[in-house]
């Protein structure tokens, strides 16, 4: 931005004044007077008016040396920031005609999914300037599949302030970025005032426990719309698990929240243990992470205690032996809201599986149980399908099904076995 090159008006004049004034030179075509005190205005005053003419300076070239795009997106951006729709508009209309791309951000309730060649600074604020006035983008995915593809914290604050200005975006995925805490912190600042944001996915970032802190706090404030989270692979380890089990039992609104691969240990496992119990999580994932025995214990006693509403649980490829499998055996004899565990790629051996085995007898909630190495778990649904057509007077029905490990043919007696719980009719 250029710098005021002539005096200041009095310190008396009024930014409705000093705006008439540089008018009025304009009128006259004083360039230099007029511009100055219009550049005055905006700095001093924050006068959002004196910006959008600044911006029609510098796009027209009329009362400056040159046209300059660039600066005239700037003064429109300054402005639009400011409240000006007319601001807004231009700053829309220039960026569509420089990103043909965006064009598709304007049909009626779409899903945007931008893939370029390099998604750059200008291009992530020229996508941002159009959220912000945008009514008919409901989901937005700026996917990143290589390093020359992914936004920062800059560009993330960028659409941090689309954000606060738009009431029509239902889902923002920003996946396998560069995203850090700091970024995280303008998201979790622009959620705490959009109520119409449901599914924020930030996985495979850098977002950390900072990060993390962030978004859980921001999940306690009123209004917020938020019932999927995402933050899968973001290193948020202990400190971010206790910070999100801190909120299990205030906020009322998300549904499902995604963990997996983020360094917990049993230490925040036992965090969620004592908070699972109230919450309103219908879907937990906290796959992949390093959590051993004691806590899986620590879960299933927090589901078995409480009154959870929770029907989808992944613990898989963690540390669970055959304690913690019985612990979630127990779980499953008193718990008749859970559909879909999974416990595949742990340790739980013959004692673990036959203990879930003897769990789901007494349950009559559980659709789907995967300990296997492979998903081999079915639906209840199919099997009892296929059992009703073509078996029609068999004394019994499948009503579960578990398939064991197949690890090695010759030594294990339950190699690919299935277990059958069954139901008298």
């Amino acid at each position: 931005m250029e710098a005021a090159a002539h005096g200041p008006p009095a310190a008396t004049a009024t930014a409705n004044e000093v705006f008439l004034e540089a008018a009025a030179h304009l009128a006259r075509e004083s360039f230099d007077e007029s511009r100055a005190l219009f550049v005055y205005n905006a700095k001093t005053n924050n006068h959002a008016e004196s910006m959008y003419v600044l911006g029609q300076l510098w796009e027209t070239g009329h009362g400056v040396p040159a046209a300059d795009v660039d600066v005239a997106r700037g003064w429109y951006r300054k402005a639009s920031d400011l409240g000006n729709d007319k601001a807004a508009k231009r700053l829309r209309d220039m960026n569509a005609v420089t990103f043909p791309f965006l064009a598709m951000m304007r049909g009626q309730n779409v899903d945007v999914d931008i893939k370029m060649e390099r998604l750059n600074d200008v291009m992530v604020a020229a996508i941002a300037d159009e959220l912000s006035g945008n009514n008919h983008v409901v989901s937005l995915r700026l996917a990143s599949d290589r390093p020359t593809n992914q936004i920062d914290d800059t560009d993330v604050m960028a659409l941090a302030k689309a954000l606060r200005k738009n009431t029509h975006l239902k889902e923002l995925h920003l996946c396998g970025h560069r995203i850090t805490n700091s970024g995280a912190n303008s998201l979790a600042s622009a959620i705490m005032v959009n109520s119409t944001l449901q599914l924020l996915d930030l996985s495979n970032n850098r977002i950390g426990s900072h990060g993390a802190r962030a978004l859980a706090q921001a999940l306690l404030t009123d209004g917020v719309a938020v019932k999927s989270l995402n933050l899968r692979c973001n290193r948020i380890g202990n400190a971010g698990a206790e910070d999100f089990a801190e909120t299990f039992h205030e906020n009322k609104v998300l549904q499902k929240l995604d963990l997996s691969l983020n360094q917990i240990t049993s230490i925040g496992a036992s965090a969620f243990g004592k908070a699972l119990g109230k919450c309103s999580l219908h879907e937990f994932i906290i796959a992949e992470n390093q959590i051993d025995d004691r806590g899986a214990e620590q879960i299933a006693q927090g589901l078995e205690s409480g009154s959870c509403a929770l029907t989808v649980l992944s613990m898989r490829a963690n540390s669970i032996g055959a304690a913690g499998a019985e612990a979630f055996a127990r779980l499953l004899k008193v718990n008749n809201v859970l559909q879909e565990l999974d416990l595949a790629h742990n340790s739980i051996q013959d004692a673990g599986a036959k203990a879930l085995a003897l769990g789901l007898e007494s349950n009559e909630s559980l659709l789907i149980l995967d300990i296997a190495g492979k998903k081999f778990a079915l639906l209840l649904c199919t099997f009892s399908f296929v059992f009703w057509c073509v078996s029609p007077f068999l004394p019994f029905f499948v009503d579960f099904v578990i398939v064991a490990p197949p690890l090695f043919f010759s030594s294990h007696y339950y190699c690919f076995t299935l277990y059958y719980c069954l139901k008298s009719l």
